[in-house]
């Protein structure tokens, strides 16, 4: 029996495309197959794709590297297309395992440098290769001087890295921008926004950025420092509800940090457990201001424009109205509230509807060894109507201290 083969390229490559020609008995040639399998969007599609590569599914154990040639069923995998020229022609099967013997040649013969088949690329770190493949499609200016130790998360607009700066011999979070944020002017604008409005502001409880680079490959990075600690958000997951005297604690650290961005216009948008990082000697760092408003900024303040995570949003949020200070401090009092109860007040489909009902448990319902004047606090903050939460960081703060200060 033949296998039809064909060669796919940057210009024709897509998950779906693939999937297609192997379902219709189709063999596939991934010409530059490395740089292919990292334009795939989704983490899921990459891992299929190269189960097909390498019988069925990766084995960590073998270590087998992603480099000249590889085949495995009907997908070749190549790092260029090394005269291969079967395009839509059929290859007879009795021809197959041959042809398997002398790719494995030339693939142990590329490891041993024997020969040069394929350009000589940058030689990768233990720690590049275990990442994921948007690293590697980075500059070599760029990972030459940022050397990838481990990823650290991911989120809509970018994957953090914890890296080595080897000019300045630091530990650094580097922050790279996803392939589809990098193709959407807004979305870009977006990621350098946050660069912009990090640069602003200096102040201990804020994380702070130290350079913004355009990488010759088309993306922004964000050279942020690194944070030694774990987020809140990690924290009550895993341990429930945190004593009050710590939450308060808390409570102060990121109200401080929000007292000095409103005092510079600055309006955070996207307060959340998981935007709060707590280091491991006690201090209290506010993250990611990637949706923040200057009170100048005209562009992000365009009625009907809805930014935040839902369960942590203020109703006027979810309205697409204009928002401030006051804003961010009913952020506050939802990750209070998830502090000291180790939920959130509000859940489900309906959320703007609890919210304008404030049909949440009271904290001491849910734990009864609370004190009765973290109630007073938490249904202060999520008033639905702004002018009936504190209207500011200072005066929640002042508030707080009164009682658990």
């Amino acid at each position: 029996m033949e296998t039809r083969f064909k060669i796919i390229n940057n210009e024709n490559f897509s998950y779906s495309h693939v999937k297609l020609s192997l379902e219709a008995g189709e063999g596939i040639v991934l010409s530059k197959g490395e740089e292919l399998i990292s334009l795939l969007p989704e983490r899921s599609e990459r891992e299929v794709l190269l189960a097909f590569t390498v019988d069925k599914r990766y084995r960590g154990d073998q270590k087998l590297p992603i480099r000249a040639v590889l085949r495995a069923g009907n997908v070749i995998l190549a790092s260029e297309d090394l005269g291969l020229t079967w395009e839509k022609s059929g290859i007879p099967s009795w021809l197959l395992p041959v042809l398997g013997g002398v790719i494995v040649f030339v693939f142990l013969a590329v490891l041993s440098r024997r020969i040069s088949v394929v350009p000589r690329v940058p030689t990768k770190t233990p720690s590049e290769t275990r990442i994921d493949p948007l690293y590697s499609t980075l500059s070599d200016t760029t990972r030459n001087r940022y050397l990838p130790v481990r990823k650290i998360g991911e989120g809509g607009m970018g994957i953090v890295y914890e890296a080595k700066d080897t000019v300045l011999g630091r530990r650094v979070a580097l922050k790279v921008m996803k392939d589809e944020i990098s193709l959407r002017r807004r979305e870009r604008e977006r990621f350098l926004r946050e660069a912009r409005i990090a640069a602003q502001l200096r102040h201990p409880n804020i994380i702070m950025i130290h350079d913004v680079i355009e990488d010759g490959s088309g993306r922004i990075c964000l050279v942020f420092e690194y944070l030694d600690g774990e987020d809140l958000e990690s924290i009550i997951q895993r341990e429930g509800a945190i004593k009050p005297d710590r939450a308060v604690y808390y409570v102060e650290g990121i109200l401080d940090a929000l007292s000095y961005a409103h005092g510079r216009g600055v309006i955070h948008r996207d307060m959340k457990s998981s935007n709060v990082m707590v280091l491991r000697d006690g201090g209290i760092k506010v993250l990611d201001f990637g949706i923040a408003r200057v009170e100048t900024d005209t562009l992000y303040t365009i009625s009907g424009v809805t930014s935040g995570t839902p369960a942590y949003m203020a109703p006027e949020q979810h309205e697409g109205k204009e928002v401030d200070a006051r804003t961010d401090i009913y952020g506050v009092g939802v990750i209070f509230y998830e502090m000291l109860t180790g939920d959130l007040p509000f859940r489900g489909p309906d959320l703007f509807i609890q919210k304008q009902r404030m049909g949440f448990k009271k904290p001491t319902e849910l734990n009864s060894s609370l004190p009765s004047w973290v109630d007073e606090i938490v249904t202060w903050c999520l008033q639905p109507d702004p002018s009936n939460r504190p209207q500011s960081a200072e005066e929640l703060m002042r508030e707080i201290k009164k009682w658990g200060g």
